[in-house]
């Protein structure tokens, strides 16, 4: 019976750890998440049928709630947060040309960034990551209007904490492929 009794409570005493109650909403007219710039131009890289373009994007995260925040990473010891790009404007809806295949293990090694932290990392963003099969066109949007945003939560598990989108979403930003 006493064996019953802890695993009725655990799941109880699991999520009552993952309480969204002290999440402040970002401060009016800014966000969590602020690249260094507001247009990125995307520049041809690699060399073979495929046209793949990149560039480098440096974000600040800054937890602006009132709990310790976790951003996911991959592996245990990659130095950066899981990330995507959402595509907005007229391709809002789309997927991201930009998006990394991302084939995580499971641990639990997330970043933890205190109340009023702030962390600063900067990314490679390279695209198209997906073609369809026989085809040279990758998969997603190269240009437009994008925006950043991380695996973020409210405990250190991989699951069931989840920050609301919001608090783990960067400004919006232009990208634009060279000429």
């Amino acid at each position: 019976m006493r064996a019953q009794l802890s695993l009725v409570l655990l799941p109880v005493v699991f999520l009552s750890a993952c309480s969204l109650d002290e999440v402040s909403e970002p401060a009016a007219g800014g966000t969590p998440i602020q690249t260094d710039k507001a247009v990125y131009t995307a520049e041809p890289v690699g060399a073979g049928d495929r046209e793949v373009y990149a560039f480098d994007l440096t974000a600040t995260f800054e937890n602006t709630t009132a709990q310790t925040v976790y951003l996911g990473r991959c592996f245990p010891d990659t130095p950066m947060p899981i990330y995507r790009l959402e595509v907005l404007g007229e391709a809002d809806g789309q997927q991201a040309a930009y998006d990394a295949v991302w084939a995580c293990v499971d641990h639990g090694e997330a970043f933890a960034i205190a109340p009023g932290a702030t962390r600063v990392d900067t990314f490679r963003i390279a695209g198209p990551n997906a073609w369809p099969d026989g085809s040279d066109e990758g998969i997603g949007v190269l240009e437009g209007e994008f925006r950043l945003s991380y695996d973020a939560r409210t405990c250190p598990e991989e699951v069931g904490c989840a920050l609301p989108a919001g608090q783990a979403r960067s400004n919006v930003f232009d990208v634009r492929l060279a000429p």
